[in-house]
């Protein structure tokens, strides 16, 4: 079995309102489906709230 790390970095984000523009979360939409659809057996994710709350990362 072979292990595959992609790091990845957050969307587009807004510092003055601590979150992602909207642009960011649309990108964070596309990479969810992205990632919903890759066959991954585990994904890792920050804590940090910018990094876990935008609209459609589950698809």
């Amino acid at each position: 079995m072979v292990m595959q790390i992609f790091p990845i970095r957050h969307g587009d984000p807004d510092y003055s309102i601590d979150d992602l523009t909207e642009f960011g979360h649309q990108e964070a939409a596309a990479l969810g489906k992205r990632m919903a659809s890759s066959g991954l057996d585990e994904l890792y994710a920050s804590p940090l709230g910018y990094e876990l709350s935008p609209k459609g990362i589950n698809g």
